[in-house]
């Protein structure tokens, strides 16, 4: 399948798809684990690792917990000041890993695609985002597999279909990111949300894990380990 036509996929999925919600916003900036206060605009944040917290609830009552997959996830919240007028956008944020690499916050409508088909297509939902800061181009599709020798059967091999539940289960956990991102937009009041960093390497080996914000109020930046 080719790159356009997976992208068009995921544009007519994204636009049927639920819109972000964010998550409600914790008392103060203080309730988080790292925050940085300013007359103008408080930022805090939550380390969520490789999972991330939905609005709604489970059966006992509990808040919902969903797999990200090979996304490290980000629990934001933004306190603005009498004096602050602006908008906030994902595109503010980017988490820098061991003073080295810095991600970009990725579109829900991108988390959404990869998240749904993880379990059921990994081939179809692999993708590479490039590496830092101000390289958006991502590349989606799987690579042809090539015969390495003569009679070798995997380029012709195919999955068995997912079941109802995989698929039910992706589809959820698809909504989920897209309900909890982070809502963009003029900013009037406490407002949270989640954040979706692409990265594949071990957060075992990652010494040092730092959210960084730039805007127009300025650059301010959370140590989270």
């Amino acid at each position: 399948m080719s790159s356009c036509l997976i992208f068009t996929l995921i544009v007519k999925a994204w636009a049927q798809a639920p819109a972000p919600g964010g998550l409600e916003p914790k008392i103060s900036p203080a309730a988080y684990e790292a925050s940085y206060r300013a007359a103008t605009l408080s930022l805090a944040a939550n380390y969520m690792g490789r999972s991330f917290a939905a609005r709604g609830k489970d059966e006992t009552g509990r808040t919902q917990l969903h797999e990200a997959g090979d996304f490290v996830v980000i629990e934001v919240a933004l306190f603005p000041g009498k004096s602050f007028d602006g908008p906030v956008s994902a595109s503010d944020f980017r988490l820098r890993f061991d003073s080295r690499t810095e991600r970009m916050a990725e579109s829900p409508g991108l988390v959404a695609y990869a998240l749904r088909n993880r379990e059921s297509d990994p081939q179809r939902r692999r993708w590479i985002v490039g590496g830092g800061a101000g390289n958006a181009g991502v590349v989606l599709g799987a690579p042809r597999l090539e015969e390495q020798f003569p009679g070798d059967p995997r380029p012709g091999q195919q999955r068995a279909p997912a079941s109802a539940q995989v698929r039910e289960a992706e589809q959820r956990r698809g909504d989920a990111a897209i309900e909890s991102s982070l809502v963009e937009g003029h900013l009037a009041g406490p407002r949270a949300g989640n954040l979706f960093f692409f990265f594949d390497g071990k957060m075992t080996k990652v010494k040092s894990l730092v959210l960084v914000y730039e805007s127009a109020t300025g650059k301010h930046e959370l140590k989270l380990r």
